[in-house]
C-alpha cells in the first residue's frame, strides 16, 4: 500500500512538472519572441531662446521637432546602404547643413534668416571611438543675429512662426512650430534642436 501511495505522489509531481513545463516553455516563447520584435525611433526636440541686444532672454520655446518625410527616406536609405543620394538629399553624410527661420508675416525673417550650424554628440563627455563612453544622440544649434534688421517693434517687424533645418540642396529635414513672436532689430535667436535614437 505504501509503494502504491508514493507512485501515486510521484506520478503527480511528475505530471504537474510536465505540464507545468508547457506553460513555462509557451511564456518563454512569448518573451523572447516580444523581445525580438524591435524598432528604431529617432526622438527629437527644439528649444528655441530669443534675446534682446542687452541680453535679456524675452522668448522660450520648447517642444517636439518633427522629421520630414524626405528626412525620413534619407535615413532609412543611407542607414543601410542602399541609396548614397536619396530623394532630396545629395549625399548621405550632411543631411543637416542649414537652419531657416520663417516668419508668419513675410516668408522668411529678412536680416537673419538662414544660418549655417554645428553639431554637438551627446552626451557632451561621449566618445563615438570608444567602447565604454558611447553617444546617444546629437544636438544641433545654430544663432541668428538680426542687428541688422530694419523695421519698427509694433509696426512693420516680423513674426518668427516656425523654424526648418535644412540640407545643402534645400530639402528639409525637419521643422519646429513655435507660437508668433515678433522679432525687432538687434535681437538674437538661438535654436537648438536634440535628436535622440532609441
Amino acid at each position: 500500500m505504501k509503494k502504491v501511495i508514493q507512485y501515486s505522489i510521484i506520478g503527480s509531481i511528475a505530471f504537474v512538472m510536465f505540464v507545468g513545463g508547457f506553460f513555462s516553455y509557451s511564456m518563454i516563447g512569448q518573451q523572447n519572441e516580444t523581445s525580438l520584435t524591435q524598432s528604431l525611433a529617432l526622438g527629437g526636440y527644439g528649444v528655441v531662446k530669443a534675446y534682446h541686444a542687452d541680453g535679456t532672454l524675452f522668448y522660450e520655446w520648447e517642444g517636439h521637432n518633427a522629421l520630414h518625410p524626405f528626412a525620413i527616406n534619407a535615413i532609412s536609405s543611407c542607414l543601410v546602404g542602399l541609396d548614397t543620394v536619396p530623394s532630396g538629399h545629395s549625399n548621405c553624410t550632411s543631411m543637416i547643413t542649414r537652419m531657416q527661420l520663417r516668419s508668419t508675416s513675410n516668408g522668411g525673417v529678412s536680416g537673419a534668416s538662414t544660418e549655417f550650424v554645428t553639431h554637438t554628440l551627446l552626451p557632451p563627455s561621449c566618445d563615438s571611438n570608444s567602447n565604454s563612453n558611447l553617444c546617444n544622440g546629437w544636438e544641433t544649434r545654430a544663432t541668428f543675429d538680426f542687428a541688422s534688421l530694419s523695421c519698427t517693434a509694433g509696426s512693420d517687424c516680423p513674426t518668427l512662426g516656425f523654424v526648418r533645418t535644412l540640407n545643402t540642396p534645400g530639402a528639409e529635414f525637419n521643422s519646429l512650430d513655435v507660437a508668433d513672436q515678433e522679432i525687432t532689430p538687434g535681437d538674437i535667436v538661438v535654436v537648438t534642436i536634440g535628436f535622440n535614437p532609441s
